[in-house]
């Protein structure tokens, strides 16, 4: 079983790209935005704790979102493969992922990094948070994830520099071009 990351800034594309790769593939597609958002949605126990955490731009608890995956994952253990979208955020999610991966005797990981300058990152989540109303999306909680991107997920990457297969690639474009360029990146 091969676990593709999807890793980069917040609207950079990777929930676009997942949902094709996801099809493509036929790997099981793990958000855990949107998981959150659901259970924020749904009122749920899970929603109400993190309800105001990602309304203001910031991360949720490594343990519970770790959790959250591990279960996903366990849940779903029979897939030929998972692409997760959002996970890790932390090196610390990071190395639980990697722990809870070793112990599961669970295949490779492979990250592909989508990256786009900031104005036009910013610019993708304004238009976003026009259709889609979600809270996490507005004035200064745009910001703000930005800058939780820069410090507590960007080092994400250099955790898993040499660990595992990682590919950069410039996520602004034809949605499908940048398709095929995963693709070929995974290949």
């Amino acid at each position: 079983m091969d676990i593709i990351i999807l890793f980069g800034p917040p609207g950079v594309g990777k929930g676009t790209q997942a949902t094709l790769l996801a099809d493509k593939l036929g790997f099981k597609h793990l958000s855990t935005g949107e998981l959150l958002r659901e259970a924020i949605k749904h009122k749920t126990k899970l929603g109400k704790e993190v309800e105001e955490i990602i309304s203001q731009g910031h991360l949720v608890p490594d343990a519970l979102i770790a959790e959250i995956v591990e279960q996903f994952l366990a849940k779903h253990s029979t897939c030929e493969g998972f692409i997760l979208d959002g996970f890790p955020r932390t090196v610390r999610q990071a190395e639980m992922l990697n722990k809870f991966l070793a112990i599961k005797q669970l295949g490779k990981v492979h990250i592909i990094n989508l990256f786009a300058p900031e104005d036009e990152l910013i610019a993708r989540i304004h238009l976003r948070a026009k259709k889609e109303k979600r809270a996490d999306d507005t004035g200064e909680a745009i910001h703000q994830r930005m800058r939780v991107y820069l410090q507590e997920t960007l080092p994400v990457l250099d955790y898993y520099t040499g660990k595992c297969g990682l590919d950069s690639i410039d996520g602004v474009g034809d949605i499908k071009k940048i398709h095929k360029l995963i693709l070929a990146a995974l290949a």
